[in-house]
């Protein structure tokens, strides 16, 4: 089964990748990111000294960044 991922950016540096798999959704920070002085989380639920972030449903922050109503429906299709 072929899973879906998306890279997150943060002021246009890529911040890590969202997954979503069989049992829900994963996000981790990319290493060299996390690893960078004054890299910033890219949520305050999301702490960089974590790393990797696992979850049956979309994560709060992220699901407040999809769009809504006939926004959401063309986005769905593309």
């Amino acid at each position: 089964m072929e899973y879906k991922k998306a890279a997150v950016y943060y002021n246009g540096t890529k911040a890590g990748e969202l997954q979503k798999n069989a049992t829900g959704y994963v996000f981790e920070y990319d290493p060299v990111y996390a690893a960078t002085p004054g890299s910033n989380p890219i949520s305050l639920a999301m702490p960089l000294n974590k790393g990797r972030f696992e979850s049956a449903k979309l994560f709060p922050f992220f699901e407040g960044l999809l769009p809504e109503g006939w926004l959401l429906n063309i986005t769905s299709k593309a």
